[in-house]
């Protein structure tokens, strides 16, 4: 059996000391694939890195994150957009969607975002 991890943010700096650790841990568990969806343009490249020092296991996804969309949304998706067709190894997009868990002070703002992203 495949198990198949799709949504980890193991690049992020949590993990800095110990990823070596964690990958080794997640193929003991079975865990054959393990796709990272971005955040923003200050991920991008820690997740390619991830992605590049994994490769074959680890997958990159290119998105923007509903948390990190504010009022400077539009620069944030241009980056982003350049980053997609910039490097022809991701995989699909995400990480993409609404929050309306944390804050709504830019759910108009989220909406537009999502749509740009999946339409």
């Amino acid at each position: 059996m495949e198990l198949i991890d799709t949504h980890s943010h193991i690049y992020s700096s949590e993990f800095k000391e110990d990823l070596p650790q964690v990958i080794q841990r997640a193929k003991e568990a079975g865990i054959t694939h393990i796709f990272l969806p971005n955040e923003d343009n200050t991920t991008v490249e820690s997740l390619l890195q991830t992605c590049h020092d994994y490769p074959g296991y680890c997958f990159p996804m290119m998105g923007l994150h509903p948390e990190s969309v504010n009022e400077g949304y539009k620069h944030e998706l241009r980056l982003i957009g350049e980053a997609l067709k910039s490097h022809d190894e991701f995989v699909a997009i995400g990480e993409v969607g609404l929050d309306m868990h944390w804050d709504k002070t830019f759910l108009k703002e989220q909406l537009v975002v999502f749509e740009q992203q999946v339409c």
